[in-house]
């Protein structure tokens, strides 16, 4: 696919549009473009740009738009994945995998058994690794990293933030170990659903740490209407459960 470059701020009214930071860098330091020279930008809202580098600065590349769409390459049914991060480089793997996938909205869940924390730095990093995955994979809608949230305290929050109208589906992944809970096989869950005459307006998914969730969290999302699924017999690790889950429902579109 042909370089792309993220554009942090909109052109303005004469179609001119500015690279500063480590996109300009990118573009004048590695990819060594000239004054007069084609690239490709994206905005992170679905707008694609056709643009030629007009003025190479210290700081900052200005460019020329001679062409402007609307991209259409987002899930027809969007996705809020909830989720506790995993560790170190892992977190970084998760984000590029569900930018690649689709996932409209990530939201970092801090749970009982949770590992890592979503400290503003880290957040900010996510973010980063979110234009760097869009980049690549070609995606022109940015996938939001919400802030983290606490399962026990936010979760009337959370779910008002996700939105949850009778059309939406909520969807809780629990091991099939807990029998207490009486899950069904997200696949056999899928299936169902395709053959509805109406399929879910939006999905939203909680996933857990590799602890799991705690009796408590789990009795919680239950008692809000939330539907039990499992992911079969073997133990994933958090971030391939929610790749998993992520390219399981893009059977939706």
């Amino acid at each position: 696919m042909t370089q792309r470059y993220f554009l942090s701020q909109p052109p303005d009214e004469n179609h001119s549009a500015i690279l500063d930071g480590d996109e300009a860098r990118h573009l004048v330091k590695v990819m060594r473009k000239k004054v007069g020279e084609e690239v490709f930008l994206f905005d992170g809202t679905g707008m694609e740009y056709r643009a030629a580098v007009a003025a190479i600065e210290r700081d900052q590349v200005t460019l020329l738009i001679r062409e402007s769409r609307q991209s259409h390459r987002e899930r027809a049914i969007p996705l809020t994945l909830a989720t506790a991060l995993p560790k170190g480089e892992r977190q970084k793997w998760l984000i590029e995998k569900l930018t690649e996938l689709g996932c409209t909205r990530l939201i970092p869940f801090h749970t009982e058994l949770s590992v890592a924390k979503a400290e503003p730095r880290v957040l900010q990093r996510l973010r980063r690794y979110v234009i760097e995955a869009s980049k690549q994979c070609g995606r022109s809608r940015l996938m939001e990293i919400g802030p983290q949230a606490d399962f026990q305290a936010d979760f009337e929050t959370f779910v008002d933030y996700c939105g949850n109208d009778e059309t939406t589906a909520n969807l809780l992944f629990h091991p099939i170990s807990d029998e207490k809970v009486g899950q069904h096989c997200l696949h056999d869950w899928v299936a169902s659903r395709r053959k509805s005459p109406a399929p879910p307006g939006a999905l939203n998914v909680l996933i857990g740490p590799e602890g799991g969730f705690s009796p408590r969290e789990v009795r919680l999302a239950l008692d809000k209407g939330w539907i039990p699924l499992d992911l079969g017999p073997r133990v994933l690790r958090t971030e391939t459960a929610a790749i998993a889950v992520c390219a399981i429902l893009a059977a939706f579109g």
